[in-house]
């Protein structure tokens, strides 16, 4: 069941596609209906995941130095939806000209500290996966595999996954949304693919687990190796609910 690793997670850049294309529809309305000679883009402003420290009631800092307020702790499950939002924008990089994450530190945010300490939570990974990798053209593409059925959104891939390409580089961003079952993928394109410049993944056997000051380093990107380059195209498997971000040397 599709939804057991929570829905969140696995229809979440759905809902950000369908935000950002029904925005800009009345956008593109407004300049047709006015004739306006420069039609606006977008902002996505303060995004985020944020649900379990405010359902807890941990919002009241009253009367206390310098309490903790709103320090979401943040899972596998929620870095995958950072990288959804992330590959949603990409994907609208003609529309979308800003997205500003919210926040940085501490108050629902990648980085969290304590006196001299700094922790990397799950979210920072992800959004530095595919920050390292931005720039570019975002690149149309089109999904042949496995999907589900929501109740939202209607039919769901298993694959959510962005491509740009940088000069001689070709990034690709892959999330398999699957809770039980690995995606084995091949891509294809009209360009000439060398070699691996670099690839990671963000994985966990848990979908709950999370990084903590006593245990930093339980969720963290690592490198992934099993890339394979091919006469037609390049081929590698997705863990269920892991997100891959790789760039390829094009040859010219």
């Amino acid at each position: 069941n599709p939804k057991e690793a929570g829905g969140i997670v696995l229809v979440v850049t759905n809902s950000i596609d369908q935000q950002i294309e029904d925005v800009d529809a009345v956008c593109r309305d407004v300049v047709a209906r006015k004739q306006l000679k420069q039609r606006p883009f977008l902002c996505f402003d303060e995004w985020n995941v944020w649900y379990k420290s405010k359902i807890a009631g941990t919002m009241n800092g009253g009367g206390k130095f310098a309490q903790p307020i709103i320090e979401e702790v943040y899972n596998l499950e929620d870095a995958l939806v950072v990288a959804g939002f992330l590959m949603s924008f990409m994907r609208h990089a003609d529309v979308v000209k800003v997205a500003n994450l919210a926040q940085l530190v501490n108050v629902i945010a990648p980085l969290l500290t304590k006196k001299d300490a700094l922790l990397k939570q799950s979210i920072f990974y992800a959004f530095g996966m595919l920050s390292r990798r931005k720039g570019g053209t975002s690149l149309q593409t089109t999904v042949d595999g496995p999907s589900y059925q929501t109740e939202s959104y209607g039919e769901v891939s298993f694959l959510d996954r962005a491509v740009t390409l940088h000069g001689d580089k070709l990034n690709l961003f892959l999330t398999n949304r699957s809770c039980s079952d690995s995606l084995n993928l091949k891509v294809s394109t009209n360009l000439e693919i060398d070699s691996v410049a670099s690839a990671e993944i963000l994985h966990h056997e848990d979908p709950k687990a999370a990084n903590s000051f006593a245990n930093p380093n339980v969720v963290q990107a690592e490198t992934f190796s099993a890339i394979e380059i091919g006469s037609s195209g390049v081929s590698l498997t997705l863990p269920p609910l892991s997100l891959v971000a790789a760039t390829l040397n094009v040859a010219r």
